[in-house]
């Protein structure tokens, strides 16, 4: 929301700070009651319907649920950009498999010359996929990060590592697999500058609180690893930030130095 303090186009969707000239503007809460997103809905469809016909199309939206369209059907499986993006370049998802097993039955109750359900043959639904292995999920991840600069095979594996053992320990592979799958796409492409800017912050404290080279390399390396699998990457950066300059705190208050 505006709250009256000039800040640079950079700055303003940062996270708010305590001093609004060191953080972006607080996040307003008028948008929370659910009457406000109904509202936002039904305005959507009813541009978007007007757009349509001045465009000359036939087709029209619904902001409403099936049920309470009157439609008796189960809704389709939402991929989202970056599953789509992976199945467009043949990388095999479980969101996108369980969107190619949906039951014939109901795509064809979609179609205009379906016929009526009584005279429907049987439709036989295949058995699900088995759960993905983890060579199957270290090929993967390698294809993905493989996308971005050229470099050795080392460093590819360094990328996927803390993905890798996300996936060793989870018990739902299949969802731990999509979950993988998702984020390194996002590192290499919208997450990816992101990626950098934590990445610099995090060894300009580091090099303020010393040490050889090779023990800050280690220590940026297992706080990125932390970022990228955690649920929130904004949250889990910032309490890295908050570790670091507490540690950097005391070494200075005990007069340790390096």
């Amino acid at each position: 929301m505006n709250d009256g303090h000039f800040r640079e186009p950079d700055l303003w969707f940062k996270r708010a700070a305590k001093d609004p000239a060191n953080g972006g503007a607080k996040k307003t809460k008028e948008l929370h009651p659910r009457e406000w997103l109904l509202q936002c809905r039904e305005l959507w469809a009813e541009r978007a319907n007007l757009a349509l016909q001045q465009a000359g199309h036939d087709a029209r939206i619904d902001h409403r649920t099936l049920e309470a369209q009157g439609i008796n059907r189960a809704p389709t499986i939402h991929l989202g950009p970056s599953v789509a993006a992976m199945e467009r370049k043949g990388i095999r998802t479980p969101r996108g498999s369980r969107l190619a097993r949906a039951p014939v039955v109901a795509q064809a109750e979609k179609h205009p010359l379906a016929v009526a359900p009584e005279t429907r043959e049987p439709v036989s639904i295949p058995e699900p996929a088995p759960p993905p292995t983890t060579d199957e999920c270290r090929a993967s991840l390698l294809a993905i990060a493989k996308q971005g600069p050229l470099m050795m095979e080392q460093f590819y594996h360094k990328q996927i590592k803390p993905y890798m053992e996300y996936f060793d320990q989870s018990e739902d592979k299949a969802a731990a697999f999509a979950f993988c799958q998702e984020r390194m796409q996002s590192d290499m492409t919208t997450e990816a500058p992101r990626l950098k800017e934590m990445s610099r912050a995090i060894s300009d404290q580091l090099r303020c609180m010393g040490g050889t080279m090779a023990q800050q390399g280690e220590l940026q390396q297992e706080a990125l690893d932390h970022i990228r699998i955690a649920p929130n990457r904004e949250e889990a950066f910032a309490e890295v930030v908050k570790g670091l300059d507490i540690a950097l705190e005391l070494s200075r208050s005990r007069g340790l130095g390096r």
